[in-house]
């Protein structure tokens, strides 16, 4: 892909591809359909993905939270320290990525000359990059 395809791909013809929150005063907008509907479990506190784990009765608006959630039960995790973060990883990487947003570091910068847009992770680089 060329700067020039990438530059109208990403950031020129990115409002015509994006989906609005209907939520009156919310002014979230996805780039997928899908992300409106699970976006809009926070307006609704739908959480309808719980916990099997015995006597643990949290519920979760994704089941990507819910999997997080899963490594507390299992022991192997590592936590984040941000005071009031409750998150954690089954693998280092991720929580180092994870903590590069409460620090506001962002090493990962989109190759393209013309974007300039930086990434806190490699993963979100390769994203935006596609």
């Amino acid at each position: 892909m060329s700067s020039i395809e990438h530059i109208e791909e990403e950031h020129k013809s990115r409002s015509s591809k994006m989906h609005n929150c209907p939520y009156p005063s919310c002014t979230k907008s996805f780039r997928l359909k899908n992300y409106v509907k699970i976006h809009m479990r926070i307006h609704t506190n739908e959480k309808p993905y719980k916990c099997t784990f015995k006597d643990c009765n949290k519920t979760f608006i994704t089941t990507g939270n819910l999997k997080s959630h899963m490594f507390i039960h299992k022991g192997v995790n590592y936590p984040c320290t941000h005071p009031g973060c409750t998150i954690s990883y089954l693998h280092k990487i991720k929580l180092n990525a994870h903590e590069r947003i409460h620090l506001g570091i962002k090493p990962y910068r989109c190759s393209f000359k013309e974007c300039g847009k930086e990434f806190n992770s490699i993963w979100n680089l390769k994203s935006h990059e596609k």
